[in-house]
């Protein structure tokens, strides 16, 4: 009787030591570590309504020197802007003070675990270029007398400028203030390399002059969702904008 008693309390044992309920908890895996430098190149498509012109299809494509770090909520990602440039069915030309006015900005982000698959995403929150939100309660001017209206490049224009190539026209300042809302979500594709799509939340764009009378107006403009994407890749630590321009076709690969 006891023996069989001891062999009951021994099964006994060996199933409530095999139970799930009763193993000891597994550990957690490390956090993968996303501090550091990368180079982040953002392509946002719109189409454009113009006069005569009909409607016209660019990319405006963005180059930014992105650092991360562990803030005490989760993970904080600064962009500094390197470069913007368009390109498309009509030719614009923004002049390298353009990407110089833009304020750096930083904004909390979702990182993925270091896993193929993981989610990524952060909002970069709008941007005001070309005027002062605070002095004109947030509303983009109409007009370059309205108060508020800065000249961000410091060419003595109002707004920010670029340089429309037209056929008929020749090449047209135009200047303009903007209200841009952007935010990204994609996946981790590949170890440390990041890509997805860019998410227009608000864009708001008004002609506030131009050289040429005909194109002082504000013209229709149309984010495309299904052309707009990112890709996020390491730099070493102290790599600079420089960097990331000269190297932009191999980074990206």
């Amino acid at each position: 009787m006891n023996r069989i008693r001891t062999l009951s309390c021994f099964l006994a044992a060996l199933l409530a030591a095999a139970s799930p309920s009763a193993a000891a908890p597994r550990p957690h895996a490390p956090e993968h570590d996303w501090t550091g430098s990368y180079a982040l190149r953002m392509r946002v498509t719109s189409i454009t309504s113009l006069p005569l012109l009909g409607s016209q299809r660019s990319v405006t494509t963005s180059l930014v020197l992105a650092t991360v770090r562990r803030g005490p909520r989760g993970w904080m990602q600064a962009h500094r802007v390197c470069d913007v440039r368009i390109e498309g069915e009509m030719k614009m030309t923004l002049p390298p003070a353009f990407a110089a006015s833009l304020a750096p900005v930083e904004f909390a982000a979702e990182f993925p675990d270091g896993q193929a698959g993981g989610v990524y995403a952060g909002d970069l929150g709008a941007e005001s270029i070309g005027f002062d939100p605070a002095a004109t309660g947030g509303a983009v001017p109409r007009q370059a007398s309205q108060p508020g209206v800065l000249d961000s490049d410091r060419d003595g224009q109002p707004g920010a400028t670029v340089v429309g190539h037209f056929p008929l026209f020749g090449s047209v300042r135009i200047y303009f203030a903007e209200r841009i809302h952007l935010a990204l979500r994609g996946r981790q594709t590949r170890p440390e390399r990041i890509e997805g799509a860019v998410e227009v939340r608000e864009l708001v764009q008004r002609t506030l002059g131009a050289s040429n009378r005909f194109f002082r107006r504000s013209l229709d403009i149309r984010p495309d969702p299904a052309g707009s994407t990112f890709v996020m890749v390491p730099l070493p630590h102290a790599a600079t904008c420089d960097d990331v321009r000269r190297g932009e076709a191999t980074i990206f690969r």
